[in-house]
């Protein structure tokens, strides 16, 4: 039994110690700002995989988010990330970034 409350005693102070130092994430550094005006070119065109890479080189970001119709999505914005919203056709309806 002493051991136990021994151990329970350690796990706490781990807690402890690691509760003061504050969550942060390191910034995301990246050359890549996505440029809003070249996704309108994409509007109406069937997505693929292709499609997907070409949005990605012309508005120059890093990460690209598919948004499929009544998909929720985080609200956080990063300038990095263009997110491609598409029909239940499967034609892009917008290209937008953050």
């Amino acid at each position: 039994m002493r051991e136990l409350v021994v151990a329970g005693a350690f796990a706490l102070a781990s807690c402890a110690a690691s509760a003061d130092t504050p969550d942060v994430q390191p910034e995301h550094r990246t050359s890549r700002i996505c440029r809003p005006e070249a996704g309108a070119q994409f509007v109406g065109r069937t997505v693929s995989q292709q499609l997907g890479a070409e949005v990605l080189g012309a508005t120059n970001s890093e990460v690209l988010r598919w948004q499929a119709p009544d998909m929720m999505v985080t609200e956080d914005w990063h300038p990095w990330r263009v997110t491609v919203q598409y029909g239940l056709d499967n034609r892009v309806t917008r290209v937008a970034c953050g």
